[in-house]
Order: C-alpha cells, then sequence, then structure tokens
C-alpha cells in the first residue's frame, strides 16, 4: 500500500513538474529594448577646411592679420585695442531659425579679449548679433548696426562662468536661433537663454577684439550650421 501511494505521489510530482515547465516554455520572451533613433541634424552650412574659403576673406590689414592653416581660419589682432570682424560675404548663405557651432582656439595673446561667433549678419551692411567669450572666462551677447554710428547694446553684459576654458584653450560654441528665442552654449553647457526680437535672418561669421594690455590670435575650426 505505501509503494502505491509512493508511486502516486512520484507521477503527481512529475505531472506538475511538466506542467510547470510547459507554463514557463509559454511564457513570451521579454524583448530586447531597441534605443530610440535620434535623427541627424540637416547640415544647411558647413566650413571644415577654410582654405580656400569662399566665404570669408583673408585681406589682412596693418591692424589684423586673417589667414588660413590647417583647416582653420585665424585673426591675429597686431595691435592693441583692436576689432576685427570676419563675416561671411556669400549673399546667398542666409538662415532664419538654426543651430551654430564653431570651435574657437585663443592661440596667443591677452586673456582680457573677446572672441566668437556673429550670428545673423548680412555681409558688412547691416546689423549682427555677437556671442563672445574672453581668455577669462566671461561670456557676453552684443547687438550692433555697422551701418548706424550708435553704441553697441549688451543683450547679455559680461558674466563669468565655469564652464569656459581659458587662456589658450579650445571651447566649443553653439548658438540656437528660434524666432526671437536665442540659446548659447559653450562645451555643451548651456549658459543663457534671451529674447530679441530686432534680426529675424543672417549668417554667421567672426569676431576678436583686443584690449590694451595688447593684441590676441584666435583660429575657428569646424563651423557647422544646422537645424535647430
Amino acid at each position: 500500500m505505501k509503494r502505491y501511494k509512493f508511486i502516486l505521489f512520484s507521477a503527481l510530482v512529475l505531472i506538475l513538474g511538466m506542467l510547470a515547465c510547459s507554463t514557463v516554455a509559454n511564457v513570451p520572451a521579454t524583448p530586447t529594448p531597441v534605443p530610440t533613433a535620434i535623427p541627424t541634424p540637416v547640415v544647411l552650412f558647413e566650413e571644415r577646411d577654410f582654405n580656400p574659403s569662399n566665404c570669408f576673406s583673408i585681406d589682412s590689414t596693418a591692424e589684423v592679420k586673417y589667414f588660413t592653416e590647417e583647416g582653420a581660419f585665424h585673426i591675429e589682432l597686431l595691435v592693441p585695442e583692436w576689432h576685427a570682424l570676419a563675416p561671411c560675404m556669400d549673399a546667398a548663405i542666409l538662415f532664419t531659425d538654426f543651430t551654430a557651432e564653431v570651435d574657437a582656439t585663443q592661440v596667443d595673446g591677452t586673456d582680457q579679449n573677446m572672441y566668437g561667433i556673429m550670428l545673423r549678419v548680412f555681409g558688412y551692411d547691416l546689423d549682427y548679433y555677437v556671442f563672445g567669450i574672453s581668455g577669462n572666462g566671461m561670456y557676453t551677447l552684443i547687438y550692433d548696426h555697422l551701418r548706424n554710428d550708435r553704441a553697441m547694446t549688451r543683450i547679455v553684459d559680461w558674466k563669468h562662468s565655469t564652464a569656459i576654458r581659458q587662456g589658450q584653450a579650445t571651447n566649443h560654441l553653439k548658438a540656437v536661433l528660434i524666432g526671437e528665442t536665442i540659446e548659447l552654449y559653450v562645451n555643451d553647457t548651456l549658459l543663457e537663454t534671451v529674447r530679441d526680437d530686432r534680426i529675424s535672418a543672417g549668417s554667421v561669421g567672426f569676431v576678436v577684439s583686443g584690449s590694451p594690455e595688447g593684441g590676441v590670435h584666435v583660429s575657428f575650426d569646424n563651423l557647422v550650421v544646422t537645424e535647430p
């Protein structure tokens, strides 16, 4: 009798085990997560090799030297207290809403300076914005007009940021312009978001300013303009 009960018990255990295995086998496998694809921004304009450039002039003067070297565009101020502009001179290159990025390197000179990117500029005739940083870790946003003899407007007055690499270093500058909104980034850190409606469209360029302490030498590379 005991042996009969044992056989029944063993058979019951076997059946339950088979049912459990069948249940586990029928559980749908957890799908492997698929990473969400990040769309590649649409490139509107880029300049990764400035030699030769269809956009930026290298006509130098006694005060400032413009030249290309190893695929980068250089602006070297030869005298103190000078302000050099290098807007894109191709009238066909105009943007409304866009993201502009560039690698800017202070090669030499005083840290009391400003260098950066011109935004929504049109040649040497109209107004423009400047997103600038300095060798001592400051940043600013300026509105200026070349046709009118009036003082520039600081939309963002000079502010310090630890995101800016000081002295002879490379900083990645990025500005996002959508309508009246302007976002400013350095080395992928958001510095400021402002609104200004004075300029709605234009191109890009570069700016370098010195101080009474002396001139400064800055190079610009990997300029890319994309849809925001």
